[in-house]
């Protein structure tokens, strides 16, 4: 997990007890977990997520959503899901990454004393490449994580096919030369990752960790 540190949630206290720990803590809680709730009412509701929730066989034709497939005609038919070639719908492991994978350390990294204020700072732990790659493997590779490979980039598109019914996932084939175990190159372009402009996962826990780290008041503490 990677450590963030949720730095001075500033509060009036006069005398630091057991009990105004608990207190802070509990508001800090409320706050974390308000933030991971609407982390993933984004996740479930972004393009990515939705084209992979379409799979392999929607009336459509599994249509490519977030634009990541564009062949150079611009009508490549499939989607993210037939492309990447899953098995079944794989979006429960990003809401496990959201639910398992944020968590507050309960004690206070420090706590000191600020012009007659107490200022505490709270670790949280957010999920890294590692753990995406344990909870939501690519499916049929070795190593890497499906969340990481539709940030970054995954190879084959230049020899992929769309079918109705076709491949691992009902809808995805690799073309090949004829004959042989080598990938037939139907198309120039590559899968394309910039198309998705706020990204994806990654972005996703970026606004997470600026919603819990903003919410200050005029007079710059955390309200």
């Amino acid at each position: 997990m990677a450590r963030f540190y949720y730095k001075q949630f500033e509060k009036q206290v006069t005398k630091r007890t057991a009990k105004t720990d608990n207190a802070v803590f509990l508001k800090v809680k409320e706050r974390v977990e308000d933030a991971k709730e609407k982390m993933a009412s984004d996740y479930l509701s972004h393009p990515v997520t939705k084209e992979i929730q379409n799979g392999a066989n929607d009336p459509v034709g599994a249509l490519n959503i977030t634009n990541t497939l564009k062949g150079a005609d611009g009508k490549t038919k499939g989607n993210l899901f037939t492309f990447i070639g899953f098995d079944k719908n794989p979006l429960n492991e990003g809401l496990i990454l959201i639910e398992d994978g944020i968590s507050l350390v309960k004690n206070p990294t420090s706590v000191r004393q600020k012009d007659n204020k107490t200022i505490y700072t709270y670790q949280v732990n957010t999920p890294t490449p590692k753990d995406y790659s344990a909870i939501a493997p690519m499916p049929h590779w070795s190593g890497g994580s499906w969340i990481t490979a539709i940030e970054k980039g995954i190879s084959g598109f230049g020899s992929y096919i769309y079918w109705k019914i076709a491949g691992r996932s009902g809808g995805g084939l690799q073309a090949k030369i004829h004959g042989t175990d080598t990938p037939q190159k139907l198309r120039d372009r590559e899968y394309n990752p910039k198309a998705l402009k706020d990204g994806f996962f990654t972005g996703l826990l970026e606004g997470f960790v600026k919603s819990i780290s903003s919410k200050r008041d005029a007079r710059g503490r955390f309200r």
